[in-house]
């Protein structure tokens, strides 16, 4: 899922029957957009389907983004601790430094290149230790993770597209981890936005930007199977920033399906909710239409046609959920 490694540990142990009520194992997520009683469903339709089965046959949940860093030091300790690793002490302060550490989106900071080095001289240390490879080498995800998290940080005032990328690509490597060390050939469901997911380019159609998808698709080929998601109408959040008052959310209503888009013909199919898979012989997927960007600021409607963005369904996904009518979620999971 499009959400943090630091998730893992505590919702895999509820959906495998451990203790706890789903507004604290709701609170794992990273992600405030994930902490719903529609996510909050899916966790116990999960521990449901798990009771009573062995480990090998239950679902896992796993985090794949790599845009927090926050408790990845706690657990980096607990590793060096409970193996006796001995490490240089000023190292791992490093790792609490990075780990404790925001990113500030709004300048660069060249602090988070000098810390790099640092994080990369304990990985050795470890993996020079005389510990088996086996006994850690899943442990290290953690470490990884926050060495992901620092470059990342140190690329966010680069040019644009480049800090994109570089997420994109690192959850693709946490992917391509997990497929080949944790699934154990198994059937592996990636959650994330559109634009991360889709098998061709982020964004407008020839922007050039390599995403999450592309890459899986170049490694995976065929095995990998993109499903987007489109609406028609409904009530949609969206942040509006104000330079005099206070920052807010807002419920807008869209009323009707945005002309010259994909979802104003496909609202025309008498059903509400509706899959279909895309081939040759579908011309209106295979011509270039309207799609609208929705990203982690939600509904922008001032101007319109900057959230307007030309694609080519077919190039872009495999098949489509179409939804016409969507909903707010449920954030009150008392």
């Amino acid at each position: 899922m499009e959400e943090s490694y630091q998730a893992e540990s505590g919702i895999n142990e509820w959906i495998s029957g451990g203790k706890g009520d789903i507004k604290t194992i709701a609170e794992n997520f990273n992600l405030g957009f994930w902490r719903t009683m529609e996510i909050a469903n899916l966790l116990q339709w999960m521990r449901e389907y798990n009771k009573g089965k062995p480990q090998e046959e239950q679902i896992k949940f796993y985090g794949m983004d790599i845009q927090k860093g926050e408790k990845l030091n706690e657990e980096i300790r607990r590793l060096v601790a409970r193996n006796e690793i001995s490490v240089d002490k000023k190292l791992l302060a490093a790792v609490d430094s990075c780990a404790n550490k925001k990113i500030d989106y709004s300048k660069k900071e060249a602090w988070w290149q000098f810390q790099l080095p640092k994080l990369n001289e304990l990985k050795h240390q470890i993996l020079n230790s005389n510990l088996k490879s086996k006994e850690y080498k899943n442990d290290l995800r953690s470490l990884d993770y926050l060495i992901s998290y620092t470059e990342y940080a140190s690329l966010v005032k680069e040019k644009y597209p480049t800090s994109t990328e570089f997420r994109d690509l690192k959850m693709f490597e946490n992917v391509k981890y997990i497929v080949e060390n944790l699934s154990k050939e198994e059937k592996v469901f990636i959650w994330a936005h559109n634009e991360h997911i889709n098998k061709k380019e982020m964004y407008s159609t020839d922007s050039g930007i390599t995403g999450l998808g592309r890459n899986l698709k170049d490694y995976y080929g065929d095995n990998y199977y993109a499903v987007g998601f489109d609406f028609g109408i409904g009530k949609i959040k969206g942040f509006v920033t104000s330079k005099n008052d206070d920052n807010y959310w807002k419920t807008y209503d869209i009323e009707k399906p945005i002309k010259r888009t994909y979802a104003k013909t496909l609202m025309s199919i008498d059903k509400d909710i509706y899959f279909i898979q895309f081939n040759k012989d579908l011309e209106f997927f295979n011509e270039e239409s309207k799609h609208l960007l929705i990203g982690g600021g939600g509904y922008q409607p001032k101007p319109l046609h900057r959230i307007l963005i030309p694609k080519v369904y077919a190039e872009t996904y495999d098949a489509l959920i179409f939804v016409k009518k969507i909903s707010v979620p449920d954030y009150n999971l008392n």
